[in-house]
């Protein structure tokens, strides 16, 4: 099984290109953001603790490894160990082990890293409509200090989707067979 991460700052057109992505590849998984369900139903407000996103980092890991058990040819994940580095990081200051454990053990094939070139769409469970740019730095040096094979995610509306699912298929050396 091949996994591709989807990974960014808020608003940068995650969930969408996961979503998309999982409808142009053949016999794929698409793993949800387990956070964003979670402070749904828990947090609909948007006000988290430190006890919290540690609950949510377990859950989505514990996600992760229940889809990669499921046979297929790709996962596709729509968000990853990043955006919890980046999170921890950035409101508490801190570097976690576990997430530092789990992204040298756990590495994707592809992460596809989506620019903050969209505009800022407002959601109660979103809170840096102004850090973006900075937030996706973040990210950056993350993949580059671990060597991660990556792509990133430009532009607007199809083309957006189109050039990044033409540089995955690439960078994995997917065939015209294994997409409709």
């Amino acid at each position: 099984m091949k996994i591709i991460s989807i990974t960014g700052p808020e608003s940068s057109g995650k969930s969408e290109f996961a979503t998309y992505l999982s409808k142009r590849l053949k016999n794929n998984i698409l793993c949800p953001e387990f956070a964003r369900t979670y402070m749904e139903e828990h947090l609909p407000d948007g006000t988290y603790t430190k006890e919290d996103v540690k609950r949510m980092l377990v859950g989505q890991i514990e996600l992760w490894d229940d889809h990669q058990a499921t046979p297929a040819n790709y996962l596709i994940l729509d968000g990853d160990v990043i955006i919890y580095a980046v999170w921890v990081d950035y409101v508490f200051g801190e570097k976690w082990d576990e997430i530092e454990s789990y992204l040298k053990k756990h590495r994707p094939h592809v992460t596809a890293l989506c620019t903050p070139d969209l505009p800022w769409e407002p959601d109660p469970l979103r809170s840096n409509p102004n850090d973006r740019d900075f937030l996706f730095q973040k990210y950056k040096k993350i993949i580059l200090e671990n060597k991660l094979p990556s792509i990133e995610i430009v532009g607007v509306g199809e083309k957006r989707f189109e050039r990044a699912f033409e540089s995955i298929c690439s960078a994995l050396s997917i065939d015209d067979s294994e997409y409709q």
